[in-house]
């Protein structure tokens, strides 16, 4: 439930949109309208694919830390 600073959140499958997430977990990332996921990843939690919708606005992704 904690907000993760520094994981990647990309374009899924295509190169060069990518950003940081900041101290307090949150991210704007503008895509091309062709995009249809982000894939968002840190060292230390499980990898999340987030489908996008047209003119949706904000998700949240849920990462969850890969050692149990």
């Amino acid at each position: 439930g904690l907000p993760v600073s520094g994981a990647i959140v990309r374009a899924n499958e295509v190169d060069g949109y990518s950003v940081l997430t900041e101290d307090n977990g949150t991210y704007e990332l503008k895509v091309p309208v062709f995009v249809t996921s982000v894939y968002v990843t840190t060292p230390d939690h499980n990898a999340q694919v987030i489908g996008l919708v047209k003119d949706e606005k904000q998700r949240t992704a849920l990462l969850y830390s890969n050692t149990f």
